[in-house]
């Protein structure tokens, strides 16, 4: 399990805790038990890259229509290439299909690499589903 977002550790820790809850320790089974060391390492390194999060500042805030942000990119993204791919799987946001209009998700509407001070920069304009 890849561990994005809050929401996604969350849903780490409540599978921790199930697993706890539903297997007794005799059923627990090597497969379980290596399933929920991967699911804390996958929460250690979350928390070790919450610590080294790149600046992000709000360029302009749309409401309810939504928002840009101005977001560093890793340093060791060499060309803009790179940095769109690592924006394509790290960054972009998609709405979920829904039977429901108006479901209030975010996506991403649009972004462009830009190169400042010698880094590279993302300008990411995020849309609501409203």
């Amino acid at each position: 399990m890849q561990i994005r977002s809050e929401n996604d550790l969350k849903l780490a820790y409540e599978t921790i805790n199930s697993f706890k809850e539903m297997l007794p320790m005799a059923q627990k089974t090597d497969a379980a038990l290596e399933y929920i060391k991967e699911l804390k390492r996958d929460i250690r390194g979350f928390f070790r890259k919450e610590k080294e999060k790149l600046q992000r500042r709000l360029v302009k805030d749309n409401g309810i229509d939504g928002y840009i942000v101005l977001m560093q990119l890793p340093s060791f993204l060499n060309s803009k290439e790179d940095a769109a791919v690592y924006f394509e799987e790290n960054e972009v946001m998609t709405c979920r299909p829904s039977i429901y209009d108006c479901t209030g998700q975010a996506f991403t509407s649009w972004y462009k690499i830009v190169e400042r001070s010698g880094s590279l920069w993302a300008y990411h304009s995020v849309c609501f589903d409203v």
